[in-house]
């Protein structure tokens, strides 16, 4: 065997010699972590020198109910050492121990404190379950989504996080267009209608690109989506104008009295110049919740706007009516 061809066997066989050297010990401190019948002190010890998050996962989940009070001392130990953030979110949610549930519970808050990568921190974000875990995490995860900037992650959370809350939060930080469009023509939707129309109506709200709305009233997966995409493509029904009397009334200088009314979250503007209402436009004026006054003979012209909403046809009316 040539020289160069006999170190690289050798060097592989030694690679692979130390691999299931390392791996036999993890192995036998697992157990002697695992053993009831050796001493607390050897135990701990033997957690200490453990590793492998797939068996410090073991021992932290592994709630036996012979467990002792020394066994559940192992156990903290061994969570103490978790890395695996799906291991601590199932832990604090699902775990039988109150004192593992707030362990894990700390160690989640710790990890976020530390977490800059941004792939890490949308998986968080996607594994949290629990409301238990998202009421006590509350401000740790408001933190992580304030160190989420990634648009392409924060549409992953709201497509795939498995708290409604959380999926929310990341479309409240999405500004992205093609996302938000993403988000809704992809998503899996839970089978209750009240949080899908409160995770998909967020997001059609922000997606204010008609022809990305098009798109999605054709192609989103969920049946609910694309009904609600289709009323988002409607404009809205025209303001109505409404005079108290219908000619001016003694007294009143020859003015007559309007209120305007709308569609429920929209703004209403209106003009008295003839001009079509343009919002922020001069001679354009928002009409608030106090009735306005105009001449008799003056035309009225109003329309409805909301955000992510096509605006009204023009209303317009004049007084007297003729």
């Amino acid at each position: 065997m040539p020289i160069k061809q006999f170190f690289v066997v050798a060097l592989t066989w030694g690679a692979l010699s130390l691999f299931a050297g390392c791996s036999d010990s993890q192995s036998d401190a697992h157990s002697t972590a695992k053993d009831p019948s050796k001493t607390i002190h050897e135990r701990l010890a033997a957690v200490k020198d453990l590793t492998d998050q797939s068996l410090l996962a073991d021992l932290a989940k592994n709630n036996f109910k012979d467990w002792d009070d020394e066994s559940k001392k192992v156990r903290r130990a061994a969570l103490e050492k978790l890395t695996d953030l799906a291991v601590l979110a199932d832990l604090a949610g699902n775990d039988e121990d109150d004192k593992i549930r707030d362990a894990a519970i700390e160690r989640l808050h710790a990890t976020v404190e530390t977490l800059t990568d941004q792939a890490a921190l949308a998986n968080l974000l996607k594994i949290i379950e629990d409301p238990r875990v998202c009421f006590a995490t509350a401000k740790k995860m408001t933190e992580a989504y304030e160190k989420l900037t990634n648009q392409a992650l924060l549409a992953d959370v709201a497509k795939n996080a498995k708290h409604t809350g959380l999926r929310l939060m990341a479309i409240e930080k999405l500004t992205d267009q093609a996302a938000l469009a993403d988000v809704l023509e992809n998503a899996q939707y839970p089978s209750d209608d009240y949080a899908t129309y409160t995770i998909a109506g967020g997001a059609i709200e922000k997606l204010t690109d008609e022809a990305l709305l098009a798109n999605v009233e054709k192609s989103a997966k969920d049946m609910r989506i694309r009904e609600m995409t289709k009323k988002q493509l409607e404009p809205l029904q025209s303001p109505i104008i409404t005079p108290m009397a219908q000619v001016a009334q003694p007294g009143t200088n020859g003015l007559i009295t309007l209120i305007i009314s709308g569609e429920k979250g929209c703004e209403l503007f209106y003009t008295i110049n003839g001009q079509n209402p343009v919002p922020n436009k001069e001679g354009t004026y928002k009409f608030g919740t106090v009735p306005i006054q105009v001449n008799s003979g003056t035309t009225v012209k109003a329309i409805a706007t909301r955000v992510g909403r096509k605006n009204s046809a023009v209303a317009i009316e004049q007084y007297p009516t003729k």
